[in-house]
């Protein structure tokens, strides 16, 4: 039994709305990408950086998901590294790429496809989908709320606390 912890956590943009195919059994295959800022120091100045990172997500989680995850829309995704190989046709070389499966993925807020009502509100809906494509959660947040990543103000606490 290998020790070995293949799990990675990320939230990003996506650069571009999520491309579908399927295999020749007829399995849902999504393909998209989000982009990482960092910030990092460069002598006395704050320099950004931005890392491309190609994610696969399968079945039935990528057919549901396919009209939300557009160019912009801000994901969190949680998944394994996945090496692959293929021989490239011009040279001969072998090539390599690694990207990371996807096993849930959170929408989160921004991008083209924010949910709003008819009056222009922002709902600021947060879904959560496993493997299966389930939706786990799907929760309707104050403005408050989706401003402060979901935790509210001392209002939403209860007051009879036992210490």
């Amino acid at each position: 039994m290998s020790t070995d912890i293949n799990q990675v956590n990320l939230i990003g943009r996506l650069t571009k709305d999520m491309e579908m195919r399927y295999t020749s059994g007829g399995t849902a295959v999504g393909n998209f990408s989000i982009a990482l800022n960092e910030d990092f120091k460069q002598g006395d100045n704050w320099e950004e950086r931005t890392h491309f990172i190609e994610c696969v997500l399968w079945g039935r989680q990528a057919e549901t998901l396919k009209p939300y995850l557009l160019k912009g829309k801000q994901v969190g995704i949680a998944g394994k590294l996945r090496q692959e190989k293929w021989e490239d046709r011009n040279t001969g070389e072998n090539r390599y790429k690694i990207v990371v499966v996807v096993n849930r993925l959170q929408l989160l807020q921004g991008g083209q496809s924010s949910n709003v009502d008819a009056s222009g509100q922002n709902q600021g809906y947060t879904q959560s989908y496993g493997q299966s494509g389930d939706n786990y959660s799907q929760q309707p947040q104050t403005s408050q709320q989706a401003s402060f990543g979901g935790f509210g103000g001392p209002e939403d606490f209860d007051d009879d606390i036992p210490f």
